[in-house]
């Protein structure tokens, strides 16, 4: 039998239901470090942080390269990133939220309110995360991650069509070039050194997969599995890449 505290009872979950944020009532996806996120509806305003252009070109991808609330950082504020400023003029009007030792500015990204940020630094994850900002985690330092990034991605941004015809294009190019790559002897492929001179640094894993697959012999490939290595001034001459 309904009793009046029975009917307030249930009047007070039917409240809590209805009245629910939009994470509660959205969607959720499972980021590339395993962890579960709740996704609004609808993303209108996406955050990159850390590996900026990495991640602005996969947004770009999508054709949602107007939703990017921040700018470049500094350190991406040169010639070797001008693209971006052609593709998506409006980032040159926009604050930059990573400070000049890539840690996140937490007040310029409150301010700008995303919907989702996206980042490829575990710790910047979790900091957003205790702020109250919705963040996925990306990764792609194996080549099968490639696809998995974009398919991610793009069930973010609802958009898992473009996704699944990005993955395809990216299996047909990369079966055009190993056709042609996978001839060519081994004394007759060029020895690259792929990195940051100023460093001493290699400082992307997946830079070994894309010598390999253009022909090339990547001469820090020694089967790490670290995402930078680092070598000596000597090592650079003994190599004569």
């Amino acid at each position: 039998m309904w009793t009046r505290s029975s009917i307030a009872a249930l009047s007070a979950v039917l409240v809590m239901a209805t009245s629910a944020p939009a994470h509660a009532q959205g969607r959720a996806v499972t980021d590339m470090a395993g962890t579960r996120v709740a996704l609004p509806r609808s993303i209108n305003r996406i955050a990159t942080l850390n590996s900026v252009p990495v991640i602005n070109s996969i947004v770009m991808a999508f054709g949602d390269a107007g939703k990017i609330v921040n700018g470049l950082p500094d350190y991406a504020n040169t010639p070797r990133y001008k693209y971006h400023r052609l593709f998506a003029p409006a980032l040159v009007a926009k604050p930059a939220m990573l400070g000049g030792n890539r840690e996140p500015n937490l007040e310029e990204l409150l301010k700008a309110a995303p919907d989702v940020a996206f980042t490829m630094d575990v710790g910047t994850a979790e900091l957003l995360r205790r702020n109250h900002i919705t963040t996925v985690f990306l990764a792609w330092r194996q080549p099968e991650e490639i696809k998995q990034v974009v398919t991610l991605v793009g069930a973010v941004l609802n958009k898992p069509d473009v996704a699944a015809d990005y993955v395809k294009y990216f299996d047909q190019t990369l079966s055009r070039v190993t056709n042609v790559t996978r001839g060519i002897p081994a004394l007759r492929r060029p020895r690259v050194l792929y990195c940051n001179l100023g460093r001493l640094t290699q400082e992307q894993l997946i830079g070994e997969w894309w010598i390999d697959t253009a022909g090339g012999v990547s001469l820090t490939n020694n089967g790490r599995t670290t995402e930078a290595f680092t070598f000596s001034l000597e090592q650079l001459f003994s190599w004569d890449p």
